[in-house]
């Protein structure tokens, strides 16, 4: 199945994708899109991301709606 748009923005904007085992997961949110898990964000740049996937969906950029 092909990835999602909003995925691939989140990835673009720092969202770890679960399969890197490199992040230490113990400081960082766990980010679910339609109720599966896609990756980890640092909680430092949680607020960061949170404001820019809003800014992309309202004008549906990178095809996120």
């Amino acid at each position: 199945m092909p990835q999602q748009p909003v995925i691939t923005a989140l990835h673009m904007l720092g969202v770890s994708p679960i399969s890197d085992p490199t992040r230490a997961v113990d400081k960082c949110y766990t980010v679910m899109v339609d109720g599966k898990m896609v990756g980890y964000v640092p909680d430092d740049q949680a607020e960061t991301l949170t404001q820019k996937l809003r800014y992309m969906k309202v004008k549906h950029l990178n095809k996120v709606r």
